[in-house]
């Protein structure tokens, strides 16, 4: 949960998007031991496969709900004298 404090200067990481709260805890040595050594070319085609599965996936599971929330949706009669 972050602060609604304007002096809160704790960052929003992507853990706050997959947990919904800061991740704390760091990748044990041995993680980091059995990553394949890529070079430049390999793990820049693995970045770029990586944004296009991210986008494909929020586009199928997370872009139609924001599209449904649209002001634009409804049909609403125009302000007139005497309206609150």
């Amino acid at each position: 949960m972050t602060s609604s404090d304007p002096y809160d200067l704790q960052p929003l990481t992507a853990g706050h998007f997959l947990t919904l709260e800061p991740i704390v805890s760091m990748p044990t040595p041995d993680t980091i031991k059995t990553l394949p050594k890529l070079g430049l070319h390999q793990r820049w085609k693995l970045v770029q496969q990586l944004q296009q599965h991210f986008c494909e996936r929020w586009q199928q599971e997370s872009l139609h709900t924001i599209q449904t929330k649209s002001k634009w949706n409804k049909i609403e009669t125009n302000l007139a004298q005497g309206t609150l």
